[in-house]
C-alpha cells in the first residue's frame, strides 16, 4: 500500500527543473514527507537525486538515512549482493595464521618485535579493555596472551598489543604506499551481520575496492558489520596488507553495483560514500603518524621498526 503512494519520481522531476535553491531546499523538505510512503529503492533515488541536482547532498543524507532508519532498519550490504564467505583465498595464501579474534571483533599479526609478538587492530576494538582480561585467540581458536596494550595518541583508529605467546609465522608484507581507487581487495573478519557465530568470513568480491581518501582514512566497498573492526585489509593481486578495516555504514541503500561504480566516476557523488560504504584505515596514513607530535614515543618506535624491513621477525 505504501510503496503504490509513493510519489518520490514526481518529486525527483520537480526537483531536475527547480531554478533556484531555496525552491530546490523546499523540494527537499518535502521528499522526506514522500519517503514515509515509499519502499527502500525510492530512499536510494531520493539520495542520488539530492547530489545530481543540488548542492544540499551531504546535509540532507544524513536527514534521509535518520528516517530510513527509524523505518527499514539496519542493512549493512554494499551493491547487489552480501559477500561474504567462507575463507579460502585467504587460506591459500596462507594469510589465515595472522588473522586474529581480539575481543569482539579482530586484529592480525604483523611479525615478532623485541621478542614478542606485535598485533595491530583498531583503537575502538580496545578502548575500555586491559591485559590481561582482553581474550585473543587465532582461527584456530587457539589462545594468544595479552601482554601490553599500546593506545598510540593518534586520531586515527588503530593501536597495537604485545604478546608472549609465541605466533610461528613469518612478518607481513605491508604496502606503505597509496594505491589508486579500484584497486582490489581481500579482507576477513568476524563481523556478526548474518554470522551469530562470528565465525571468520572473507571478502574479495567485485565491489571490494578502494573507492575513496578521507581525512580519516579511505572509504572502501567491501562488505563489512560490527566484529570486523580490526580486519586486515589485503591488496587481493600482491596479498599485501594494505589497511585496518575499522567502520561500516548501518543503514546502506540499496545501491546496485552499476550505480556504486557511477558514483565513484563523478565526483558530485562522491559525497554518497562517506556513509555508504565501508572504512579503512591504511598504513601509509599510519607512517604519516611519525611526524605526529601527538603520537606516543613507543608506537612511533613500532611504526619505524615496520616500516624497515627486517625489523620483525
Amino acid at each position: 500500500m505504501a510503496a503504490n503512494s509513493c510519489g518520490i519520481d514526481s518529486d525527483i522531476s520537480e526537483l531536475k527543473a527547480a531554478q533556484t535553491d531555496m525552491d530546490r531546499e523546499d523540494i527537499l523538505y518535502a521528499m522526506s514527507t514522500t519517503l514515509l510512503f515509499c519502499g527502500p529503492d525510492d530512499y536510494t533515488k531520493a539520495v542520488l537525486a539530492s547530489f545530481e541536482y543540488t548542492s544540499f547532498g551531504e546535509h540532507f543524507l544524513e536527514s534521509f538515512l535518520y528516517q530510513y532508519k527509524q523505518s527499514m532498519g539496519r542493512s549493512y550490504q554494499i551493491g547487489d549482493d552480501w559477500n561474504r564467505k567462507e575463507m579460502s583465498s585467504i587460506i591459500d595464501s596462507g594469510l589465515d595464521h595472522h588473522i586474529l579474534r581480539v575481543g569482539s571483533a579482530t586484529g592480525v599479526y604483523l611479525g615478532k618485535y623485541e621478542g614478542q609478538s606485535l598485533i595491530a587492530t583498531n583503537r575502538h576494538v580496545v578502548r575500555g579493555e586491559e591485559c590481561p582480561t582482553l581474550e585473543i585467540s587465532n582461527t584456530r581458536d587457539e589462545k594468544i596472551n595479552c601482554s601490553k596494550i599500546i593506545r598510540t595518541g593518534s586520531e586515527l583508529d588503530y593501536a597495537f598489543i604485545l604478546s608472549d605467546t609465541v605466533i610461528d609465522e613469518a612478518p607481513l608484507d605491508i604496502e606503505w604506499k597509496k594505491m589508486q581507487k579500484s584497486t582490489a581487495l581481500l579482507t576477513a573478519g568476524r563481523g556478526y551481520n548474518r554470522n551469530e557465530e562470528q565465525n571468520f568470513l572473507e571478502e574479495d568480491s567485485d565491489l571490494c575496492q578502494i573507492f575513496l581518501a578521507d581525512k580519516d582514512g579511505e572509504t572502501m566497498g567491501c562488505d563489512s558489520s560490527p566484529g570486523d573492526s580490526g580486519s586486515p585489509v589485503f591488496l587481493k593481486k600482491e596479498k599485501k596488507l594494505y589497511a585496518l578495516a575499522n567502520s561500516t555504514g548501518s543503514y546502506i541503500l540499496s545501491f546496485t553495483n552499476d550505480t556504486i561504480k557511477k558514483i565513484l566516476a563523478n565526483k558530485k557523488l562522491h559525497g554518497i560514500f562517506r556513509l555508504q560504504s565501508s572504512h579503512m584505515v591504511p598504513f601509509y596514513r599510519i607512517k604519516e603518524d611519525l611526524s605526529n607530535s601527538s603520537v606516543n614515543f613507543e608506537s612511533k618506535k613500532i611504526i619505524s621498526c615496520i616500516i624497515n624491513k627486517g625489523c620483525l621477525e
